[in-house]
């Protein structure tokens, strides 16, 4: 939800400063969101068959 909203924020305005906030906040949105695929890796997958990657 965070990385969406912001990144589309700067389709919207011209503001340098509220372009770099929202990149900021985008940055934030796609390190919540890869922490939560890494705890879905340990929920779907159990043993050897994540380190495989197939």
């Amino acid at each position: 939800m965070v990385s969406g909203i912001a990144g589309v924020i700067p389709i919207f305005v011209t503001n340098y400063y509220v372009m770099l906030i929202s990149r900021f906040a985008f940055g934030i949105g796609l390190g919540l969101l890869n922490g939560l695929a890494v705890s879905l890796i340990g929920t779907f997958f159990k043993g050897e068959e994540p380190a495989n990657g197939s």
